[in-house]
């Protein structure tokens, strides 16, 4: 909210509650964005009132946005015109409160609100009998949108927008379930997180178009609501900058918290259910090439199945279980070394496997394409002269990692597909790594990136052992 924003006093308040009021009503439909900016900018004009047009148009489409994706229900628009203020009232028939989240600023999502909150004089969100209604005032003497855009983030802008100054959400929850959920792995449920809602809105972009739209947008809306009930309850750690802030927040206790409980109102239950059949659908048309949105680690498709199975089957009267993904150490190569080259065209392993240094290539599913004779001999491949010399290309990088960090490590090469954001990248950093034979190997590790012809990233390790090889 802006604070220069005198204007907002008792007496255009007061002179607001007696203006001029007109509503419209649109179907969960995305047309229905561009028709609320039609028609806030005729009532505006119509009014006189021009100095609000571009801020009106931007914060209702941002809230209609937000009613027509998670909601999936008719939208109503109230817009009441004042000398000085005017405010408008989006209703929609979701009882989930909007929250601004504070996502990396590369992410594809969740900045939508703050810019309504950065052109708004007040703004807030009320309960009502079937769902709520987000609310926000405009005043002229508002600074210019560029300039609030390109300015510092204010104190107010990370206020969860479930509790704003002029809202209450006094009203009683409806009829729902306890679910405990054990275990949960809190640094990889925030990659999971931003990758589920990225890869949502690719599916909506995408099924849109094949059958009805009502369809798509109402998918949507369920498992957005679900994802809605688990972000109520499930804390999102805030992200590292620095290879040590990075390693700290993987051992930390709130990385894995013992004990979450969720409250899962009844009409939400199934929602999980189209949440999990909409995201593996969604995979799969990643995985296939369809989607611009990166293809997820193996655990994070388990950590999905996990959350919406307990739910469901915890709703139906099943006990809690914990959080157990399957131990990968054990787990054969994924695919042949010259499969997983071939499928990163024209790059040449050669500088890699030919050099005399500890080097390591991954490509960007998390498979080991190329391994060096050095890195081989680090890592205890080499040592049977009656097995192939190369015994990592085609598996996956996590079985090289200790269990306590493949969270984080998992976590981190999710965010980096999605985002770009790396705190390890180009930074030499000690780290442990799994020997052959299960013990654990400090290294000074040094990660940096590359690219192939087609834009894929190929991650190239340095490993170099911090203590002389006693074996």
């Amino acid at each position: 909210m802006n604070d220069d924003a005198d204007i907002v006093t008792t007496q255009a308040l007061s002179e607001l509650d007696a203006g001029t009021s007109t509503t419209t009503s649109l179907p969960p439909h995305p047309s229905s964005i561009g028709a609320a900016r039609r028609f806030v900018r005729t009532a505006l004009m119509s009014a006189g009132r021009h100095e609000l047009l571009e801020d009106a148009e931007l914060a209702v489409s941002e809230v209609v946005t937000n009613a027509v994706v998670h909601a999936g229900t008719r939208v109503d628009i109230k817009l009441v015109v004042g000398p000085v203020l005017a405010r408008i009232e989006v209703e929609d028939g979701s009882p989930n409160q909007p929250r601004a989240r504070r996502y990396a600023i590369t992410a594809s999502t969740g900045r939508g609100l703050g810019l309504v909150n950065d052109v708004a004089a007040d703004w807030g969100v009320r309960p009502t009998e079937t769902g709520k209604t987000v609310w926000f005032e405009l005043a002229p003497t508002l600074a210019s949108r560029d300039d609030r855009l390109g300015g510092e983030a204010r104190a107010s802008g990370t206020q969860e927008l479930g509790s704003p100054s002029g809202g209450s959400a006094t009203d009683e929850p409806p009829a729902s379930s306890g679910v405990e959920l054990l275990g949960v792995p809190v640094l990889l449920y925030g990659a999971w997180r931003q990758h589920a809602e990225a890869l949502l809105r690719e599916y909506m972009l995408a099924t849109l178009d094949e059958g009805k739209p009502e369809d798509a947008v109402q998918v949507h809306a369920e498992a957005s609501d679900a994802l809605a009930v688990l972000d109520k309850v499930i804390p999102v750690m805030p992200p590292t900058d620095t290879p040590a802030a990075a390693l700290a927040a993987a051992l930390s206790p709130a990385a894995s918290p013992a004990r979450i409980r969720l409250v899962v109102p009844h009409d939400s239950r199934r929602h999980f259910l189209t949440l999990d059949r909409a995201l593996e659908d969604a995979l799969e048309r990643a995985e296939a090439g369809a989607f611009l949105t990166p293809q997820v680690q193996p655990e994070l498709r388990e950590l999905r199945r996990w959350l919406c199975d307990q739910v469901t089957s915890q709703c139906l009267g099943a006990e809690p279980a914990p959080w157990n993904p399957r131990d990968t150490r054990d787990v054969s190569r994924a695919a042949s070394a010259d499969s997983a080259v071939d499928r990163l065209a024209g790059w040449d392993a050669d500088p890699v496997t030919c050099s005399e240094r500890a080097l390591l290539a991954v490509d960007d599913s998390g498979l080991i394409v190329a391994v060096s004779r050095p890195a081989q001999a680090l890592l205890g491949h080499d040592e049977d002269a009656s097995r192939p010399s190369d015994q990592l290309s085609g598996r996956r990088l996590v079985t090289l990692i200790p269990q306590r960090f493949r969270q984080a490590h998992l976590a981190g090469f999710t965010l980096h597909l999605l985002t770009g954001s790396g705190a390890l990248l180009d930074t030499a950093v000690t780290v442990p790594v799994l020997h052959r034979d299960g013990t654990e190997l400090p290294v000074r590790l040094t990660v940096h990136e590359d690219h192939v012809a087609d834009g894929r990233p190929v991650f190239i390790a340095e490993l170099e052992p911090t203590t002389p090889l006693a074996r």
